[in-house]
């Protein structure tokens, strides 16, 4: 019950994974658990040793009930780009579905390669020339 409550007190703040786990008095192990990821990785996660993927994101913030945002977990990808979701081959596909996985690793990659100046798929070459660059 006090952790319902801390929970739904939480998703109105948003907080840190770190925040989260010390606020539901919850183990980086017991969570890792309930994730199916190693209690390293969520120790590394929480240190800022390794970024939380874009994959893991939407799962933490199920499990957490929204007290964890993607957004606080990984600002590389356009979580409202992704949270309003998109139509491909006739089906909807939401970040907070487990199948989209790979839309939202598509939105991270793009993200990344914008920022790096790389060409993503949503660019067109300068014109008068025939590849991208």
């Amino acid at each position: 019950m006090a952790i319902d409550f801390i929970t739904s007190y939480a998703s109105i703040l948003r907080m840190t994974l770190a925040e989260y786990l010390i606020s539901t008095k919850t183990s980086q192990a017991a969570f890792a658990k309930k994730l199916g990821v190693s209690q390293g990785l969520v120790y590394q996660w929480i240190s800022g040793k390794r970024p939380v993927s874009a994959e893991q994101c939407p799962a933490i913030e199920r499990l957490t009930n929204g007290a964890v945002t993607c957004e606080e977990l990984n600002d590389k990808v356009d979580w409202a780009y992704v949270r309003r979701g998109t139509r491909k081959e006739g089906r909807a596909i939401h970040a907070l579905d487990p199948s989209s996985s790979s839309h939202v690793a598509a939105c991270e990659s793009d993200h990344d390669a914008q920022r790096m100046g790389r060409a993503t798929d949503d660019t067109q070459p300068p014109v008068g020339t025939s590849s991208r660059t």
